[in-house]
């Protein structure tokens, strides 16, 4: 590893604003495409930031970078909804409440009209495009101008953006409730005690996406900078995961594609106070722990034969986050606290020497934002329990981050157990999407005297989006 690098690094870590002016600095010149858009790619591309916005809006507004940001909107106006969201011709669903969070965060912050008309716009096309009845289907085809009728789960990203914008959007809680009450009646009828990642009551379709979609799901949503282009792109190991997804059937994810819906349920049991609500996901995560969780470590994929797989990092600190805020919003449950404890600590014995954690058990890379996210489950559980202790490791976790990840041209994604980088592939090596969730842990250190229970609008900050 480069000594002078090292060096540089601990000796500004401490200096959290400087490193929040530096990330911003790199937004406004390296990550800037030709149209003057921020890229969604390193080295900049067509394709913006906007898909995923709310992963950096509310972080640049806490630094007071309004204008930055409504600048930003005001180039965005001359492209339409499908030309921001579109893949191939494809809109998916779950990819969009990302771009709606971040407009409404820019809107309610500054009361630009530019960010209202293209967030009113973008709500209009989510109606048109893939709400029917009851229902959100989970795939908008622009060239045929069709919504194709499956369900992705993960999509509850969409409701529980609308349950965050209600005060300004009323008539969106009809939506919401009468979707949430499909979706979770779908579970019922057919005996998932999770959500499952795809659904259509359609037989044909349903075999038509074990296939097609599978396929499209590891070319379009694999994470790219995981592994090397050359190894990905490699036939024979496309095959197996096309293998994996078919003979797997509907699988259920625990991250996103379960998680998601969980946190929307939690969200309207508070508006509503349904018990019905409180119910569901009381057995949602009694389901988890005794299916996904084995010698106290959270798995991330059930598959329909009940094998268990994946242990990547981000599995184990959503679902503690969801125990968390249970206890905090809906109901104290020690066995939950208790739960929440034991995964944790789990996880920690597998920190290494330098201070971050792996992807996976026994795994030799650690990404960025799984540990930064799990640092902010620290903080989290310190702030329901009031014990410090969790706070100061979670202060420990963010300073490993600022130290072993930084380079001169922003913070890479990917380390190696010796601090080396791994540059993964021939983009986003310094990707601007974790350069900007970064901004989170800046601000979980500014601000962790605070505790994020007392004070909604920290909770809402820390959100994983």
């Amino acid at each position: 590893m480069d000594l002078v690098r090292k060096k540089h690094a601990r000796m500004n870590y401490l200096d959290y604003r400087a490193t929040a002016s530096f990330i911003i600095g790199m937004f406004k010149t390296v990550f800037i495409n030709s149209d003057g858009l921020i890229s969604r790619i390193n080295p900049p591309s067509n394709r913006t930031i906007f898909d995923n916005f709310d992963d950096i809006a509310p972080f640049f507004l806490f630094f007071d970078e309004e204008k930055f940001l409504i600048d930003q909107i005001k180039l965005l106006k001359n492209k339409s909804f499908e030309e921001i969201l579109s893949e191939n011709n494809l809109i998916y669903s779950y990819k969009i409440d990302e771009y709606l969070g971040g407009l409404y965060a820019v809107w309610k912050k500054t009361g630009d009209q530019t960010a209202k008309d293209i967030l009113d716009d973008g709500i209009d096309k989510v109606r048109e495009y893939f709400i029917f009845e009851n229902d959100l289907f989970g795939v908008y085809d622009i060239y045929k101008r069709k919504t194709v009728r499956h369900t992705y789960f993960w999509s509850a990203g969409i409701l529980e953006t609308f349950l965050e914008m209600l005060d300004d959007y009323q008539y969106l809680s009809h939506t919401v409730k009468s979707i949430c009450d499909h979706w979770i009646e779908i579970s019922d009828s057919k005996c998932y005690t999770l959500f499952p990642f795809r659904y259509t009551e359609n037989r044909f379709l349903g075999l038509v996406n074990k296939i097609s979609a599978g396929v499209g799901f590891y070319r379009g949503h694999q994470p790219q900078s995981y592994k090397p282009n050359s190894s990905f792109n490699n036939s024979l190991l496309r095959f197996k995961m096309f293998l994996f997804y078919v003979s797997s059937g509907q699988f259920s994810q625990l991250m996103k594609a379960n998680s998601t819906f969980i946190f929307t349920i939690m969200k309207l049991f508070q508006i509503t106070n349904d018990l019905k609500y409180k119910a569901t996901v009381d057995f949602w995560i009694v389901s988890v722990a005794n299916k996904m969780i084995k010698n106290n470590v959270v798995f991330g994929i059930l598959l329909s034969n009940g094998t268990i797989k994946n242990t990547d990092l981000t599995h184990t600190f959503i679902f503690a986050d969801i125990l968390i805020d249970f206890c905090a919003f809906i109901e104290e449950n020690q066995s939950y606290i208790d739960l929440t404890r034991i995964i944790l600590m789990k996880r920690l014995k597998t920190m290494w020497q330098i201070g971050l954690l792996p992807m996976e058990i026994g795994g030799t890379i650690a990404h960025i934002d799984s540990n930064l996210d799990f640092s902010i489950t620290l903080r989290r559980y310190g702030d329901l329990t009031g014990e410090k202790k969790w706070k100061s490791i979670s202060l420990q976790l963010i300073h490993s981050i600022l130290t072993h990840y930084r380079s001169d041209n922003g913070f890479y994604s990917l380390v190696n157990i010796h601090g080396d980088f791994v540059a993964a592939g021939k983009v986003n090596a310094v990707d601007p999407k974790y350069n900007g969730l970064l901004l989170k842990g800046i601000i979980n250190a500014i601000t962790l005297e605070d505790n994020m229970y007392e004070n909604l609008y920290l909770h809402d900050l820390f959100k994983d989006r």
